[in-house]
């Protein structure tokens, strides 16, 4: 039997950028995020400060540091984060810095963030920073825009394919043609067969309705029984889960599809909400 792999998502945000400076403040960064942090009920741990600081994603040398970490704790590859808006791409330093690395520690892949990019992340339309417009035909143009990336070395592959995953595929025109047109654009450029793989989103789980080759669990999107930790904060208007209950659903869950299981140590998302769920509170 083959060892299993465990796959971290990565996001590459950790560094100043033109659309950023735009739109939260020159300089902006998602550490802004992690400093401001505060504890929201007994034993929250926040402030959640990291061991080397809050250093900036600077180098390709940065990078690696970080995958040789992974690799120390059993960590197979990276998962990244691409924001590509129809040739219009954001935050591209990780590929940058990896299509000029010949040889890397542990292996990567890309996860796309097809949607509109809004100042919630959460995927809902206020706030609209930009307009992700989805088109079957130049849709497939993501394979050409990602080509030194997904031809590297160290790509990850699953069963000889390229892995690729899809974050909303629901967001697509005419999604299974778009599917087509994407595994056609690869054999096209001589990358051979991939692998798509569709990221769980609240109710949608199934990839079999998109013609994805299967599913990848994404914390924590299901519906959950709510918890109320002990001393938890007047003002907080989020939500919170109990660990064990977490577990208790995803192991229990069965799909008649291929399903490849997701762990979420730690998720925690008030960094960028503070204590309410549903707005993300200006910076200033």
């Amino acid at each position: 039997m083959s060892q299993a792999k465990i796959v971290a998502f990565y996001l590459p945000a950790f560094y100043p950028f033109k659309e950023n400076n735009e739109f939260w403040g020159e300089g902006f960064t998602e550490w802004d995020f992690v400093k401001r942090a505060q504890p929201n009920f007994q034993g929250h741990a926040q402030p959640n400060i990291p061991i080397d600081g809050y250093t900036e994603f600077d180098s390709p040398e940065f990078l690696i540091k970080q995958m040789n970490l992974a690799k120390t704790y059993s960590i197979t590859a990276f998962c990244i984060y691409s924001y590509w808006f129809g040739g219009n791409r954001v935050m591209t330093r990780a590929f940058d810095y990896l299509a000029a690395i010949e040889e890397t520690p542990i292996d990567f892949c890309i996860a796309w963030a097809n949607e509109n990019w809004n100042r919630r992340w959460d995927g809902r339309e206020q706030e609209l920073l930009i307009e992700k417009k989805h088109d079957q035909i130049n849709d497939a143009n993501f394979i050409d825009d990602h080509y030194a990336i997904l031809n590297h070395p160290n790509y990850l592959r699953i069963d000889g394919k390229l892995a690729l995953l899809i974050y909303r595929p629901h967001l697509m025109d005419a999604p299974k043609t778009t599917i087509r047109n994407l595994r056609n654009r690869a054999r096209e450029l001589g990358l051979g067969e991939l692998k798509l793989l569709m990221v769980q989103w609240f109710e949608e789980s199934d990839p079999r309705p998109f013609d994805f080759d299967g599913s990848v669990q994404f914390p924590p999107t299901v519906h959950k029984r709510k918890h109320y930790p002990l001393g938890l904060h007047p003002d907080f208007n989020g939500t919170v889960f109990d660990y064990d209950d977490v577990i208790d659903l995803y192991l229990g869950s069965k799909s008649d599809f291929v399903e490849y299981k997701g762990v979420m140590p730690d998720w925690d998302n008030t960094p960028r909400r503070l204590r309410n769920e549903f707005e993300v509170p200006s910076l200033s």
